[in-house]
């Protein structure tokens, strides 16, 4: 027999045993790419859309961080054809929040956008030291070319 839901009953609260706050969000930071895939299932939807200003993402990322958020997924269309893209995650870390990236990398090689230096550095800055390192003592994460 289903409980009866009384007047004064919150239904705002979850059910027991539930969790108020997810601790993945996955977001879509863009709907632009620098790909034509056949299979895209949503490109000429997502491309016909604006993308949210910096200053509305932040703002996100704040609540997010005050309600417990512990780590956010980014994902697009392809996040590097922001030039915004590491402001939006320095608000993330700002924030308290882990985060990954969903990104196809041709962008990084084909356009040269970012240098291999610049994205290694950035990476090893945001990244513990301890999950970086290997038994060896190499970066888990090279990113330069022969």
């Amino acid at each position: 027999m289903k409980p009866v839901l009384r007047f004064e009953d919150d239904l705002t609260a979850p059910p027991p045993g539930l969790m108020r706050v997810p601790k993945t969000v996955e977001i879509c930071i863009t709907g632009r790419c620098n790909l034509s895939c056949r299979y895209c299932f949503y490109a000429d939807e997502m491309a016909a859309l604006t993308d949210l200003p910096k200053a509305r993402w932040l703002t996100f990322f704040e609540e997010m961080g005050s309600l417990g958020v512990q780590k956010v997924i980014i994902s697009g269309g392809e996040a590097f054809t922001r030039p915004d893209l590491f402001e939006l995650i320095d608000g993330l870390i700002e924030n308290k929040m882990r985060y990954s990236l969903l990104t196809s990398s041709c962008i990084l090689i084909s356009f040269r956008l970012f240098s291999a230096e610049n994205i290694e550095t950035r990476l090893k800055r945001d990244t513990p030291v301890s999950s970086t390192k290997r038994s060896s003592g190499e970066t888990a994460l090279p990113l330069s070319t022969p």
